[in-house]
């Protein structure tokens, strides 16, 4: 899941894992891929210092806290 990087929450829903967490220098990151691996994305949250610890997904959106 990429270098310097600390996964703090999880989320599984129709296939497809929601991983949430941060990368050192204090960027909150959402993981997101198939159940196979495949098809992996991360997206950078915006703000500073951030640490997404929780993950939900509610009707295809992603809220993330921390």
């Amino acid at each position: 899941m990429g270098d310097a990087t600390d996964a703090m929450g999880l989320y599984y829903e129709n296939n497809k894992i929601y991983v949430t967490g941060w990368k050192y220098g204090g960027s909150a990151l959402v993981w997101t891929m198939d159940i196979d691996g495949s098809n992996q994305t991360i997206e950078e949250l915006p703000g500073k210092f951030g640490e997404g610890q929780k993950i939900i997904v509610k009707n295809g959106d992603i809220y993330v806290g921390g």
